[in-house]
């Protein structure tokens, strides 16, 4: 976002728009999403076997991962990324939309 916010608000609207929509391929969400599927059994195995020393990692881990990846993009980033995704990058909406985004 630094780097973003260097360029005119016209030029970064047009290139997060182009990134929000590349980014959504097999690839990124099989990662992203995979990562979260895959946290979920670890902390559902951690709980399994409580007694052993190394659960409370495996919980604090895929709990940290859930939050602060899933639950910020779902929470935060998406409803930026659709209210962005609609906006003509030239003009004053744009660019308030714009100073939202990167400031948020």
């Amino acid at each position: 976002m630094p780097a973003l916010s260097r360029i005119p608000p016209a030029q970064a609207i047009a290139a997060m728009q182009s990134i929000n929509v590349v980014v959504i391929n097999p690839w990124f969400l099989g990662v992203f999403c995979g990562t979260a599927a895959i946290s979920l059994v670890l902390m559902f195995l951690a709980l399994l076997g409580w007694t052993d020393h190394r659960a409370i990692y495996l919980l604090i881990g895929g709990r940290f991962y859930l939050v602060g990846a899933i639950a910020v993009t779902g929470i935060f980033n998406v409803p930026l990324n659709d209210a962005l995704a609609g906006m003509k990058p030239d003009g004053e909406a744009g660019t308030q939309t714009w100073a939202h985004y990167v400031a948020s």
